[in-house]
């Protein structure tokens, strides 16, 4: 359900720029852009981990006023540290570059940076899996082309490992985290 919800907001996005007549991006509009932020992803007090740290970095292409596109990567300290790597795309609701809301999504598939461990069990494979995550953040301008932004949104990640069990031999877990996310980061564009 909430992966749904993210993709309709992803959509909606992009639908609400298709009633706008058509917009052409000059060579001279387009600027690389980089963004890095800390985050923190919060759930349920019931998990071993309530809070999960992460650190992203995306460059990307800024295309006009509104639009930016690239790819995101980083480290994220799940059970097992996890290397998302995906697709990303950012929309400014303000024309102008000297701050304002936008909207972020990004979706992907993460690889494992180390090995799964149990007490109880021997773990034969470790695996990373997709993720995806929307947010809704606000850019505050600062000296020169640095800006600070601050986010909030869903991250969806699913991981899990293959480990020995006695009656079946091999046992895959699929572990799923649902959880609220909010970022601080800085900007150069």
């Amino acid at each position: 359900m909430k992966t749904t919800i993210t993709i309709l907001l992803l959509i909606s996005t992009f639908c609400s720029q298709a009633q706008e007549k058509e917009i052409t991006v000059n060579e001279d509009q387009k600027e690389y852009a980089i963004f890095t932020s800390f985050g923190q992803f919060i759930g349920s007090s019931g998990d071993e981990k309530g809070s999960i740290s992460s650190f992203r970095i995306a460059p990307a292409l800024k295309l006009g006023n509104h639009w930016a596109v690239g790819l995101t990567t980083g480290v994220e300290w799940f059970d097992v540290t996890l290397l998302p790597v995906g697709p990303d795309i950012k929309y400014f609701l303000s024309s102008k570059n000297n701050g304002g809301f936008f909207l972020q999504g990004a979706l992907g598939h993460s690889f494992p940076l180390e090995d799964a461990s149990l007490e109880y069990a021997e773990i034969l494979e470790t695996n990373g899996g997709f993720f995806t995550n929307s947010h809704l953040g606000y850019v505050f301008p600062m000296k020169g082309n640095s800006k600070l932004f601050i986010s909030a949104g869903y991250h969806y990640q699913v991981s899990g490992h293959v480990q020995e069990h006695w009656i079946y031999r091999e046992l895959e877990r699929k572990i799923k985290y649902n959880r609220f996310s909010v970022r601080i980061g800085m900007a150069i564009f």
